[in-house]
């Protein structure tokens, strides 16, 4: 194996900064991702995360939308100018709504 290659092969493994995407890459967390489920799983509940950069709330988000294909995930970046309304206006962006009229 070139030197080349080993540093492409180590490039593919350790990423620090950016977030994990491939489940088999992704340990821990188990407390949070078990809250996450719980709060998905109870009607009329939604899960939502916060906290400071680099933490892993995308690597979280990335593992999330992979163990729970049926439900929808919105990632958006909160800024300290955010409220309540705000974010929710951000997280409705990005889904795509249609009516249909009965005839």
């Amino acid at each position: 194996m070139t030197k080349e290659q080993k540093l492409e092969l180590i490039h593919s493994i350790f990423s620090p900064s950016a977030p994990i995407e491939n489940p088999e890459l992704f340990i821990g967390r188990t407390e949070q991702i078990e809250k996450i489920k719980n709060a998905i799983e109870e009607r009329g509940q939604h899960a939502i995360m916060f906290g400071g950069r680099g933490v892993g709330k995308t690597s979280v988000a990335n593992i999330l939308d992979y163990i729970f294909q049926t439900i929808i995930i919105s990632k958006i970046t909160c800024t300290r100018s955010d409220d309540y309304n705000s974010i929710w206006e951000k997280i409705l962006k990005n889904f795509k709504f249609s009516t249909e009229q009965k005839k």
